[in-house]
Order: C-alpha cells, then structure tokens, then sequence
C-alpha cells in the first residue's frame, strides 16, 4: 500500500473515531437532558388528581372514616412545617406566586364570605381549583357578611357539602378559617357576640365534620395584645354591664372573665370565644409586626413571637400557645402574619432608596426567622405545625392615632432583595419546611409524605 493511501486510511480511522467520541458525547448530552427534563416535569407537574369520597352508607365508606390515632385533621407528619401565603387572588394566583417565587409553597390563604342564605361558592370552587393546580392546602378563610346570628342552619349544611365536592373533585384539602379575629372590633358581622358566634362555628363544624374528613376547622381569634383595643369606650354597639338586649347582656357577662363588671385588658382575650374542643381540629392566630408609635418601620425583638404566644406565663389568659394548643393536643398554626414596610405613618414618608430596601429586607427578615427559629429550628414549640405570610400590600387608618392613612406593605416576593433572602432562608430548612408535591393527602384527613 502507497505512502499516500495509508495516510488517508490514517485520516478516515480518526475521523471514524472523533465521530464516534461525538455521538458518544451527545448520547450522554441527550440522556442526561432527558433524566432533567423528566425530573422537571415531576417537579412542576404537582397538580392533585381528585379523590373519592364515597357516600356515607357505601360499602368502602369506612377507609375515610377519621381515627384519633392519626392526629388531628390535615396534621402534617411529624417534624415537617406548612409555610405558605395570602395572595391577592384577583392579581396573584398560586402558579403565578410560584414561578415568581421558585418555590412551591404547601399552603395558600383565599377570603370568601357567606351571608343569610348563600355563600360566595363559585369563588370557593375558584381558589380551591387554582390551589390544586398548585399542589397545595387551602386555607379558606370564611367570614359573615351579614349578622352572624341571621344566617340559616340550611346555609351552614350547604356550605360544608359544597367543601366535601371540592375536596374530592380537586384533591384538595381545606384548611377552613371560620370567622377569624372574632374577638376584634372590626369584625362587624360577628365581633362582641360569643354566644352568636361559638352556635355558628358548632353548626357548621358539626356539618363539614359529618361530610367530610379533607376539611378540618380552624379556630383562629386575633391576638389578645391591647384586648378589647379600645371598642367598649369607642364603639355604642359594645354590649354593656346592664344593657337592655338580654342576649348582650349575656354577651358582656362572657367577655368580663373576671366579674369585674368592665370588659378590659385584664379579662381574657379568648376563652369566651372557643367552640370547644370536639368542633375544633386547629388553632390559631393572626400575629404580626407592627410599628413603633412614633411611626419608625423597625425590626421587633427577638422575643416578640414567643412572648405573644406565651402571654405573662403558663396561667396568664393571654397565654394562648398552652391553653389552646399544649393542654388541648390541638396543631397551632400562624394564620395570617407578617411585618410591614409602612410608610405615611402619622405624616412621615419613607424615601424610597437603597438604605429604605435595606430596612425593609431586616423587618420582614427578622420576623420570617424568629417564626423558623421557634417552630422549625428550636422546636420550642412542638404543636406550632404552620404559618402563612399576609402577601398583600394595603392602606388602612393609623393603630396609633385611628386616623392617619398608613400604607403597610407585608409582601415578601416583590422586592427582589427580600424574596432572595426568603428563599434561602426557605431552602436552607427544606427538609422541614416542605414544599406542594411533597405530600400525599387521604379521604380520612391524613397527611403522609409521598
């Protein structure tokens, strides 16, 4: 064979063998991108398929009946912690929230009301279809928009059958807030009334509990710092020591705990307001950061959190945490919380600049940790299974001067510098701080990981 020859078989030999290392390279490359492109799509793909619940009298009823062995209803396993948010829906749906975020938050917070005959049930269908697309809970936060005490019996049994078809068409699990912060002025449908209140809370627990064991009910009053907020001096409607209305009456001789005849800060902010234990499956509280008086938006201590949720003591009534969660094995849960970036308070504006970014990153921050710390980090608080963030920005009248409009802006994702540390504070817990897709929920109301 000539010179000439062998060094074009020289040449086709190594061109052979470059194309073959190639493909080699690019069958791994395409392997490899197949595996990613799978594993994506597992992790993206987390909407719920739905779940059967099958009638009561159904010969395979009993596989959704709920056991006391397994807990309370909706209780996550043991160690692991639901962190989720409040969006503004009309502007915010879960999917949405999540792309922006880059996580999968396992919880999300909606509003609907019911009034006399009806409830807002095309609204319920829309948040708890919206939320399964999202792999997540609803906390469904429902609230009288009417007089509490006007609302029928029928009304409360087709409310819980309607949460029963959404629980199963959607597989989702409902966390259901029934009028919160009940122990607030500001609730003007259903605040100053116990009696009114505790009757609509049984009527209906009594219902969803009947119908369904994919919604538990949430009982969850505001926090009991600055109880009654100033509303027996403020308000005429606040019932009075000898009011004429004997259902008033009634009412103030439950609020006046301590027979004192007033209804002050040394009464408890709670007791009179809970159902009792077989209507209620977790408690809760709306608790947030609020500003100083003189209007400076400032981190909170580091204690602030856990001496809110342990009052002056194990026996003092503002103690909720032991009373409500520890001495009754009932899951607390943060409802609704958050600190606010607050400008225009009491006249003052926050100029918008790199140092106001650095102020708000340490409020929010601060209160996001000190929730981690206590309920995830230090478990000092073992019962404490959840907490959702108030995702919203809102203009409301001054607490201080009950005046001044103050624009208090709670969310966590819109300013970048916040959302990235939120979301390495998230990841650096995520094998306790766990995420929608994780977790596998049942017709009986268990909770197990996937």
């Amino acid at each position: 064979m000539g010179r000439g020859m062998r060094g074009c078989c020289r040449f086709i030999f190594c061109m052979k063998a470059t194309l073959a290392i190639l493909l080699a390279f690019a069958a791994l490359g395409i392997q490899g991108y197949l595996i990613y492109d799978k594993r994506m799509k597992s992790l993206n793909n987390v909407k719920l398929a739905a779940i059967p619940l099958p009638d009561t009298g159904a010969a395979d009823a009993v596989k959704c009946y709920y056991k006391t062995s397994q807990g309370a209803r909706l209780l996550p396993p043991n160690g692991q912690f639901l962190f989720g948010f409040s969006v503004q829906w009309d502007r915010d749906l879960p999917k949405n929230f999540n792309d922006r975020l880059g996580m999968r938050p396992a919880i999300f917070n909606a509003f609907t009301k019911v009034t006399g005959t009806d409830f807002q049930k095309d609204m319920i269908t829309f948040h708890a279809q919206e939320t399964g697309l999202a792999g997540g809970i609803l906390e469904l936060t429902v609230d009288p928009g009417s007089q509490i005490e006007g609302i029928s019996d029928q009304t409360w049994r087709d409310l819980a059958t309607h949460l029963r078809t959404v629980n199963s068409k959607f597989g989702v699990p409902i966390l259901l807030r029934f009028g919160h912060e009940m122990n607030g002025g500001w609730m003007t449908f259903y605040n100053y009334r116990p009696q009114e209140y505790i009757k609509a809370f049984r009527a209906l627990s009594f219902y969803v509990h009947g119908l369904t064991n994919m919604t538990a009910m949430l009982w969850s009053p505001n926090t009991g710092g600055g109880y009654p907020f100033g509303y027996p001096t403020t308000d005429p409607l606040f019932p009075k020591v000898n009011d004429p209305d004997p259902s008033k009456r009634e009412n103030f001789r439950l609020m006046d705990t301590n027979g004192d005849r007033v209804v002050d800060e040394k009464d408890d902010p709670y007791l009179p307001f809970y159902p009792g234990d077989e209507y209620v499956d977790w408690v809760g509280l709306s608790l947030y950061d609020t500003t100083d008086p003189q209007g400076q938006t400032v981190p909170v201590s580091a204690d602030f959190i856990s001496t809110t949720l342990d009052g002056d003591g194990p026996a003092s009534v503002k103690n909720f945490y032991t009373r409500f969660a520890a001495n009754k094995n009932k899951p607390f849960v943060l409802s609704e919380t958050g600190a606010s970036y607050q400008t225009n308070q009491l006249g003052n504006t926050v100029p918008q600049n790199l140092m106001t970014q650095q102020v708000e990153l340490q409020v929010k921050q601060q209160w996001w940790k000190n929730i981690f710390q206590l309920a995830v980090q230090q478990n000092r608080y073992p019962l404490w299974r959840g907490a959702v963030w108030f995702e919203e920005i809102k203009t409301e009248i001054s607490f201080f001067d009950r005046k001044t409009p103050v624009t208090k802006d709670y969310r966590a994702t819109f300013n970048s510098t916040v959302k990235q540390a939120l979301v390495s504070d998230m990841q650096s817990l995520s094998s306790k701080v766990i995420q929608a897709g994780a977790l596998k929920f049942a017709c009986d109301g268990s909770i197990t990981n996937q």
